[in-house]
């Protein structure tokens, strides 16, 4: 399932920080949450959201999003810590 929605990432957002310098934000789709709630109503997916405690926002056709950390940060990882690579033998693995 998390690899399946890892390729489903297909858009992030680059946000501008006060200093001028950027850092991207992963967001899973609607259809990201759907697989990972096993929901595909809406309102299912919406309230199995607020279940988890998941911050999630609407998009302007009420399509649901959240961001890889909301997800993970209410599954106990640490934000950026799915992001993190580690070198093994001289290939890096994500």
């Amino acid at each position: 399932m998390l690899h399946t929605m890892r390729q489903n990432l297909v858009w992030c957002i680059t946000v501008g920080l006060h200093n001028m310098s950027t850092r991207t934000i992963a967001i899973l789709t609607e259809d990201d949450l759907k697989e990972a709630s096993g929901y595909k109503d809406r309102a299912q997916i919406r309230a199995w959201l607020a279940r988890n405690r998941i911050p999630f926002t609407t998009g302007n056709r009420g399509r649901l999003s959240t961001s890889v950390d909301a997800f993970n940060m209410a599954l106990g990882i640490a934000p950026g810590a799915a992001n993190e690579s580690v070198k093994i033998d001289e290939y890096e693995v994500l």
